[in-house]
């Protein structure tokens, strides 16, 4: 699932013992529950002194940080702490549930909007019609191409096996 794969590559990227670290929405592809636990037991105490610049949409997280930046349509229009920012008279709540809203209007309009290649061709008189969203067809498509019948080959663990532990095979 999506959030073994993020709490894979975080793990990932803790056991490299690195001095910067750049997180990419790590959380977004787990529950809100489960996001907290990791991002107090991964950022806020085992990487406490370590550098580390965290992107996110979740503002439950913010009141940690050092410095927040704040982007819009990849513009800063913000930066500063958490309580600088407030001072400033910018309300972080209202920002989120305006992007959600945005974001909800285009998931919407994609949903709603369908082209003729989305619809199937169906037989004459009936009143059933197939529409599917382009993405899932897509997404099906891309399934059916990544399987592999046979065995797996040796390079493919050898290379699995770097990427876990590399520095110790280096």
């Amino acid at each position: 699932s999506g959030g073994q794969k993020a709490r894979l590559s975080l793990a990932r990227a803790l056991y490299h013992s690195a001095d910067i670290y750049l997180l990419d929405d790590p959380l977004s592809a787990v529950d809100t529950r489960v996001a907290k636990h990791i991002y107090q037991k991964c950022c806020v105490e085992y990487l406490k002194d370590k550098a580390t610049i965290l992107v996110t949409h979740n503002i439950q997280f913010l009141k940690d940080a050092h410095q927040i930046l704040v982007l819009n349509d990849g513009e800063c229009v913000a930066i500063g702490s958490y309580t600088q920012l407030k001072e400033r008279g910018i309300d972080l709540m209202a920002y989120q549930r305006l992007t959600d809203e945005t974001n909800d209007r285009a998931v919407m309009k994609r949903r709603t909007s369908v082209t003729p290649s989305m619809v199937s061709t169906i037989s004459e008189g009936s009143d059933v019609t197939d529409v599917r969203d382009a993405k899932q067809v897509d997404e099906q498509e891309v399934k059916a191409e990544l399987k592999m019948i046979g065995s797996v080959e040796s390079s493919v663990y050898l290379a699995y096996i770097k990427a876990g532990a590399g520095p110790l095979l280096d």
